[in-house]
């Protein structure tokens, strides 16, 4: 059996609590926020994500360009003995097209595939609170 894995099964498990808040009937995208650990003695690349909840999963990242935010695909790697923190305002798992309507609760599971091509499921539970807002609008027209 693959050690790799099991270490990325074992880790994945507690790892990644919710989705950002509960989605509103019709959105057509949501993002996944948590911790991802890695306990072994190499660095774990994430190569793909998908679901069967939703169309397409995308890895991405928020960044600050002449002041505006913006979102772009990101390659995730994990270093060995490290960790990586998905959160909103940064590195987020991006869920396009719900497969079907999701409420508080419920649980989403991603299928992730790393460079090595070991697989690890990770099991959210779809929130039912905002994230803390990524910058202050106020005073913005």
């Amino acid at each position: 059996m693959n050690t790799r894995l099991l270490l990325a099964s074992a880790m994945v498990a507690i790892a990644f609590p919710a989705l950002g808040c509960e989605p509103l009937p019709g959105v057509k995208a949501l993002a996944a926020y948590g911790t991802l650990s890695n306990a072994g003695k190499t660095s774990l690349k994430i190569a793909s994500v998908t679901s069967a909840d939703f169309k397409r999963v995308e890895t991405h990242e928020t960044i600050t360009v002449n002041g505006i935010g913006k979102m772009r695909a990101a390659v995730i790697e994990v270093p060995a003995g490290g960790s990586v923190t998905f959160m909103p305002g940064g590195r987020h798992f991006m869920l396009i097209e719900p497969q079907k309507p999701l409420k508080a609760g419920d649980a989403v599971v991603l299928q992730m595939t790393d460079s090595a091509g070991c697989k690890s499921a990770l099991q959210f539970t779809v929130g039912n609170r905002s994230p803390a807002p990524v910058n202050d609008m106020a005073g913005m027209k």
